[in-house]
C-alpha cells in the first residue's frame, strides 16, 4: 500500500505544481502582472538582433536534436530487445502532447486590464514537446550514465525554454507548467514501470524545488515591475526558474529493486 502511494505521489506532485501555476499566474492580476513583467526578459549579454536569432533558432529546432537523440537511443535499446522503457517512453510523449494541446484549446485567460498577450498561451506546447523528448532521452539512456545524461538535458531543457520567453513567445509559467506536466506524464512509467519507491525526503525535495522556482522567477520579476531590478536580473531570475523546475523533473530515475533487470 506504502509503495502504491508514492508511485502516485510524484505525478500528483508535478499536477499540484502545474495547476497552481495556472491558478496564480493566469487567474490574478498579481500573478498576471509578473507573468508579463518577464515577457522579453535578457540576460543582459546580447543586443536584441542577436538574441532573437540565436534563441529563435534554439527554440525552433531544439526539438529536431532531441527527437533523434530519442530515436537513436529507443534504436539502440530495440534492438538489444528492450522494448518496454521504448514503449513506455512513447506512451507518455504522446499523452503529454495531448493533454497539453486539450488544455491549450478548453482553458481561456480572464482579462484582468495587464497589458500582454490577450490569448492563452498557457501551457507551452513547443516546451512540453522538448520536455517530453528530453525525458525519453533521460529514460533511454544507458543507466550508469544516466545521472550525467540528466544534468545535460536538464541545462539544454533550461535553455530551451528561456528561449520562448526572450523572444516573447511565451510567458514563464507557460514554460514551467509544460515541463511540468512532461515531469507527470513521465513519472507515471519511470524506468519502464511503475516508479521505484522513493522516500518521503525525495518527494520533499521535489516539492521545495518547485516551490523554489516559483519563488525565484515570481520575488525578482515583481520587482522588476516595480522598477527596483533591471530587466537582465529578471532573465537571470527565468532562467534559475526554469533550471530548478527542470532539474526536478529530470532527476535520475531510481534503478529497478529486481535482480537481473537490465537497463
Amino acid at each position: 500500500m506504502r509503495a502504491s502511494r508514492l508511485n502516485c505521489l510524484a505525478p500528483l506532485v508535478y499536477l499540484v505544481a502545474g495547476a497552481l501555476t495556472f491558478g496564480w499566474f493566469v487567474l490574478t492580476p498579481t500573478g498576471q502582472a509578473v507573468d508579463a513583467a518577464a515577457l522579453g526578459a535578457t540576460l543582459g549579454l546580447l543586443p536584441f538582433d542577436s538574441r532573437m536569432a540565436i534563441f529563435g533558432a534554439i527554440r525552433a529546432y531544439s526539438w529536431v536534436v532531441l527527437a533523434i537523440a530519442a530515436s537513436v537511443a529507443g534504436a539502440i535499446r530495440l534492438r538489444r530487445g528492450q522494448w518496454r522503457p521504448v514503449v513506455d517512453s512513447a506512451v507518455s510523449l504522446f499523452a503529454v502532447v495531448i493533454a497539453v494541446e486539450l488544455l491549450r484549446e478548453s482553458l481561456g485567460r480572464p482579462e484582468l486590464g495587464i497589458a500582454s498577450y490577450r490569448h492563452n498561451t498557457w501551457p507551452s506546447v513547443n516546451v512540453a514537446v522538448a520536455s517530453g523528448l528530453a525525458l525519453a532521452c533521460t529514460r533511454l539512456s544507458p543507466l550508469p550514465r544516466r545521472p550525467l545524461f540528466s544534468g545535460a538535458l536538464a541545462c539544454f531543457l533550461a535553455v530551451v525554454g528561456y528561449a520562448s520567453v526572450t523572444t516573447s513567445a511565451h510567458r514563464p509559467s507557460d514554460v514551467l507548467a509544460a515541463i511540468l506536466i512532461a515531469g507527470a506524464g513521465f513519472a507515471v512509467t519511470r524506468g519502464g514501470g511503475p516508479r521505484q519507491p522513493g522516500s518521503v525526503a525525495e518527494m520533499i525535495v521535489e516539492g521545495m524545488l518547485v516551490l523554489f522556482a516559483v519563488a525565484a522567477l515570481g520575488t525578482i520579476s515583481w520587482l522588476w515591475s516595480s522598477g527596483s531590478v533591471e530587466p537582465a536580473s529578471s532573465g537571470w531570475a527565468c532562467l534559475l526558474a526554469v533550471s530548478a523546475v527542470s532539474l526536478m523533473v529530470i532527476l535520475p530515475e531510481r534503478p529497478p529493486a529486481t535482480i537481473g533487470v537490465t537497463q
